[in-house]
């Protein structure tokens, strides 16, 4: 298939998750407000907040090093896909430390940084499942990357 057709067979699919996402987070979330309180909602948006801003540690580097895969997919230059994912596979892992760290770093601060803290029972716990779900997310997705690259996606 040509790289066109693969990118119009890209964007086709892409419309079509987005909307079946957005209808599943429409869902969800009304499903959240009529089951959970308010206080787990306004957690879930504090945490979700809390490591949208831990995960700038990776500034960007996922879309350049994509970049960088192009030339050597179009070329079939095994050597230097496989450098080039190797690298990313390193960058990665050690973003994936650097949020764990700095997320388990503010576990003590949540009183702080959650004004009114709801009176929920394992607040520490919920807020550590939110950092490891973040934190483990980045050891797989470089290999996307790589699809997305190489227009299969």
């Amino acid at each position: 298939m040509s790289r066109t057709k693969n990118s119009i067979r890209n964007v086709k699919t892409a419309l079509f998750f987005q909307a079946v996402s957005i209808l599943t987070s429409f869902f969800t979330r009304k499903i959240f407000v009529q089951v959970l309180t308010q206080e787990y909602l306004g957690l879930n948006g504090t945490f979700t907040n809390i490591l949208s801003m831990l995960s700038l540690a990776e500034l960007g580097i996922g879309g350049a090093i994509t970049y960088s895969l192009y030339k050597p997919l179009a070329e079939h230059d095994e050597k230097q896909i496989a450098a080039t994912m190797a690298l990313f596979r390193q960058t990665y892992h050690v973003i994936a430390l650097v949020i764990t760290l700095l997320g388990v770093a503010l576990a003590p601060f949540l009183p702080i940084l959650i004004h009114d803290l709801p009176d929920i029972s394992h607040i520490r716990l919920i807020y550590l499942l939110f950092v490891l779900n973040t934190a483990l997310s980045y050891f797989g997705i470089y290999k996307q990357s790589l699809i997305i690259a190489d227009q299969r996606r």
